[in-house]
């Protein structure tokens, strides 16, 4: 189990609980907390950097099929980040 935490609102929760990837969570953070606003895209982005997740693309489109609204800038800015362009 990693010894790091991550800061959380319900929406990557909810999102990764809709896209059946809420296992990534433990495989990256030790501790999540729930405060305020952190973004689906970069738990992500972050699990694809770790070889957790193959790729960002389809678990952000499925993410936003179930209602996840991401802005299209943003959302290309996170598949740049990973390559996915």
């Amino acid at each position: 189990m990693p010894d790091s935490s991550i800061v959380s609102d319900t929406s990557p929760l909810l999102y990764l609980g809709r896209i059946r990837q809420l296992e990534v969570l433990p495989q990256l953070f030790s501790r999540v907390y729930i405060p305020e606003q952190v973004a689906v895209a970069g738990l992500l982005i972050r699990a694809k950097k770790m070889g957790i997740l193959p790729a960002v693309k389809p678990y952000l489109e499925a993410a936003q099929s179930q209602g996840f609204y991401l802005h299209p800038d943003t959302y290309t800015q996170a598949l740049f980040l990973v390559g996915e362009r």
